[in-house]
């Protein structure tokens, strides 16, 4: 509610390898978004809980919270460039 995202619906492409959860999924928005953490080109989410801070315990509803959270308060460490 606190994005200026909030009122915008937007198509994201989940990708979930045979490797999951040991590894984390790959998220990439389909429409074009410009927010610091998801690349302006292709569209892939750069964020702490699907790099550094993934764990095989979180669930995608913890992924997607976090990527709610995220484009509320974008991460300067993981910027998408």
């Amino acid at each position: 509610t606190n994005s200026p995202y909030s009122h915008l619906c937007f198509r994201i492409k989940v990708t979930i390898d045979e490797s999951y959860p040991e590894l984390p999924p790959k998220l990439a928005f389909l429409d074009k978004i410009y927010h610091l953490n998801i690349d302006t080109i292709n569209g892939q989410v750069s964020m702490a809980l699907l790099q550094d801070d993934w764990s095989p315990y979180l669930t995608l509803a913890a992924v997607f919270d976090s990527l709610d959270n995220l484009l509320e308060e974008p991460d300067i460490h993981y910027s998408a460039s």
